[in-house]
């Protein structure tokens, strides 16, 4: 039996990625489930999920059969005026997310993102560092998934 992300059509798929559609990945073998049968895990704009369970996707959005799953996700952030104002910064971070999905249940990816180090605005103008923590929120029953451990480290 072939692994799912070998029965899905690579020039399709590379197809809707670069077309940013964010119709979510199926990632199991055979016909589309109904979305009662299923979970979808979405990321926001500045992420993208690179692993399910170990195996290389990139994308925003996921279908996932129920379960325990392992995601990890690689953010891009961009500091805004109330983090220093810093235009042309970046914050690269890798998270890993381990979580079990629930059946007919739609799940997103939020992060924040704290200053850790004021600098002095004389000498730098700009805040030092940043941390970046992730948190699963289930857009079904409207709450964080408590259970969902996360690790976000920079990268």
């Amino acid at each position: 039996m072939r692994a799912w992300h070998d029965s899905i059509g690579g020039p399709l798929v590379s197809t809707l990625l670069l077309a940013g559609c964010q119709t979510p990945l199926q990632t199991y073998a055979g016909p589309g489930l109904p979305p009662s049968d299923v979970a979808v895990l979405s990321v926001p704009g500045s992420a993208s999920i690179q692993q399910i369970d170990g195996q290389p996707v990139r994308t925003r959005a996921l279908e996932l059969l129920p379960g325990s799953h392992v995601a990890q996700v690689r953010f891009q952030e961009i500091p805004d005026e109330v983090h220093g104002g810093l235009r042309d910064y970046r914050i690269y971070a890798l998270c890993e997310i381990d979580f079990v999905a629930e059946r007919g249940h739609t799940y997103r990816l939020e992060r924040t993102l704290t200053p850790s180090v004021e600098v002095s605005r004389a000498v730098h103008e700009r805040v030092s560092s940043f941390e970046l923590h992730a948190h699963i929120a289930d857009e079904t029953t409207e709450s964080v998934l408590e259970s969902a451990k996360t690790a976000c480290r920079a990268d």
